[in-house]
């Protein structure tokens, strides 16, 4: 990264939510703090129903804007008393910062971690996080498409620990300059977590077959035969395709490999969903690793051909690096 993610001068912004799946989320987050250095900052945004109230209840309601002045108040009270008792039973001996914010949930955790210098953000996921809803999408899913540092989500029921021995990172690259960021950061993750296994996957979506009819489709047009066949046409991409994956942040696996860590590149075929997902599930990493082509804003979210709620969908923890963060 830029800067370094990770290490003294990197810190963690962790999106508390109050719900069960927050000690395992600041956990993971100490964890990661511990191996790498950084620092961390637990924030929880609460919504502004004073506003809400000025603007709907009030001309009908009649109620004494100053008691809803207060009722918010106190919802921020009790947020920073729950950051508090959460510092107290699971970041033990460890220094961290605490923020209540209010405004709108994902617009405040970003601007939060923008203005105390963070490095990452990292967040919970409920079960149907996943999932679009009616209004919008849920906080993770907005986190991943707008935020400007790299966002780690951890959803309900994942567990995360970088000290873990054998740590192991999924690395989804899918070769395009926007996304070199990812690939930095998913070895300087590695690093921080020690000896760890990172296995750099890309799905080149276009099969033998298909290459040949398209190849023939080509030829014919253009009136121009090939002196080689689509066959060793094919074999020579793959060749390139291999060749890009090994030299794409070549010197961060050099550093990777002289630590002790491992590194292995895997070229499949086939859909970009299924082949990630199949990957997953035979190589069974802690951390998946994506880039972020672009932000998105009223379009669907997408990273390259995998939707964004198709990565939380795996039920694994994942990292979604934007453009230029490294």
């Amino acid at each position: 990264m830029k800067k370094g993610m990770t290490g003294p001068s990197g810190k963690v912004v962790v999106a508390v939510n109050f719900d069960a799946n927050a000690p395992s989320l600041v956990k993971a987050a100490v964890s990661l703090c511990k191996v790498s250095g950084m620092g961390l900052r637990l924030v929880h945004v609460t919504e502004p129903f004073f506003a809400n109230y000025v603007r709907t209840v009030e001309p009908i309601a009649g109620i004494r804007p100053d008691l809803i002045l207060g009722v918010e108040n106190e919802a921020i009270r009790a947020a920073e008393a729950h950051l508090k008792e959460l510092v107290t039973d699971v970041v033990q001996g460890f220094p961290v910062s605490t923020s209540v914010v209010v405004g709108r949930i994902s617009d405040g955790i970003i601007a939060d971690a923008v203005a105390d210098n963070a490095t990452l953000i990292m967040t919970g996921a409920a079960k149907h996080s996943h999932r679009f809803i009616p209004k919008g999408f849920s906080t993770p899913l907005s986190l991943m498409a707008d935020s400007p540092l790299p966002v780690l989500v951890v959803p309900e029921g994942a567990a995360l620990d970088f000290s873990k021995e054998g740590f192991r990172v999924l690395l989804a690259d899918d070769l395009r300059d926007e996304t070199l960021s990812a690939v930095r950061a998913a070895f300087e993750i590695a690093d921080a977590a020690g000896q760890a296994e990172v296995l750099q996957l890309h799905v080149n979506v276009m099969s033998e077959d298909t290459f040949a009819i398209c190849l023939d489709s080509a030829l014919r047009a253009a009136r121009s035969p090939s002196d080689l066949s689509a066959k060793e046409l094919y074999s020579m991409a793959e060749r390139f395709l291999n060749d890009k994956i090994e030299a794409r942040a070549a010197e961060e696996k050099r550093r990777h490999r002289a630590a002790g860590g491992r590194w292995n590149a895997m070229l499949v075929v086939g859909k970009v969903d299924e082949e990630l997902n199949h990957g997953a599930t035979k190589f069974k990493p802690e951390l998946l690793v994506f880039g972020r082509h672009q932000r998105f804003h009223g379009k669907s979210l997408v990273f390259g051909q995998v939707p964004f709620f198709s990565m939380l969908a795996l039920g694994k923890p994942i990292m979604v690096v934007p453009p230029d963060a490294s």
